[in-house]
């Protein structure tokens, strides 16, 4: 029990990427960074279910084997979910320890992040070349509206920001103006990096890590498939019920995010599919070895 009680006194962020126990963290900033794999010979399978809190103005999750259904779970659970929705999660899933109910929000946070991320940069509908030459523009003008701005001997007349709600706000024209040009250089910097890089733009767009296929729409790769290898990982069966645990998670996502229920044939068929591939799921599902 001592693993659980020094969590629980320094707490947890879980994250997507793989960061070993020991890395350079400053613990007076922010709690330690672990994953499934570093929280695994820690927490073994600790029976209980992870809650959010604050510690250090920092929001952490910590342990408690005395949550019911309905207690509160967290704050802001990937900024979207209500409590209610996490604990149906939670059922739908059958978590029953903090190892799988860790692995049930990461994999429901990138999905979530994934599918957003992809359809904030229109993939399938934007070329890559398309893209690349959009930065290249957006460094061009900008490197030509700096100059030209600060040239200009009227710009500290102007009020750079009229919000009321915007952290900067034309009281200082100087800093008003100081700030714009900054913001264009940084632009400028950021986007030539972009064009001039392929390698790099493609792994932000993550072209280069899970393209999209030709033959799949983006809910089924980025919402569907991750939860069904989370299904193999929980030593569940993927199967397909209309009102089953599966259908019953993802419906909860797609609300989330905003867009239509999954289309009931459509998931039939991407699990069908999907059991069709068993090799290649369980090496999907496996953690990945440090």
């Amino acid at each position: 029990m001592a693993n659980l009680e020094y969590i629980n006194r320094h707490g947890v962020w879980l994250e997507g990427n793989v960061i070993p126990l020991g890395s350079n963290l400053n613990p007076k900033k922010m709690p330690p960074i672990l994953t499934l794999e570093s929280l695994d010979p820690l927490l073994g399978s600790v029976a209980g279910l992870f809650y959010e809190t604050t510690q250090n103005g920092y929001p952490v999750w910590k342990i408690s084997q005395g949550l019911r259904p309905g207690d509160p779970l967290h704050q802001t659970l990937l900024g979207h979910f209500t409590n209610e929705q996490h604990w149906e999660l939670i059922s739908a899933s059958r978590v029953s320890n903090v190892l799988s109910h860790g692995d049930l929000m990461i994999t429901v946070g990138s999905a979530l992040c994934n599918y957003q991320h992809f359809q904030d940069l229109s993939l399938g509908h934007e070329t890559f070349s398309q893209h690349r030459d959009r930065l290249a523009d957006i460094a061009k003008y900008a490197s030509l509206l700096r100059p030209l701005f600060e040239a200009e001997p009227l710009r500290f007349k102007w009020t750079m920001i009229e919000s009321e709600a915007s952290p900067v706000r034309g009281k200082n024209p100087f800093k008003d103006i100081d700030w714009f040009c900054a913001a264009l250089q940084s632009i400028e910097k950021r986007a030539a990096n972009l064009a001039s890089n392929p390698e790099g733009l493609q792994e932000i767009r993550f072209d280069a890590i899970q393209p999209l296929s030709n033959t799949k729409k983006s809910e089924r790769q980025y919402i569907w498939e991750p939860i069904f290898r989370f299904w193999i990982r929980t030593t569940q069966k993927v199967g397909y019920s209309e009102d089953g645990p599966i259908m019953r998670v993802l419906r909860i996502i797609h609300s989330t995010l905003g867009i239509a229920a999954p289309n009931a044939d459509a998931v039939r068929q991407a699990i069908k599919d999907f059991n069709g591939r068993p090799r290649a799921n369980r090496r999907l599902a496996a953690p990945k070895k440090q």
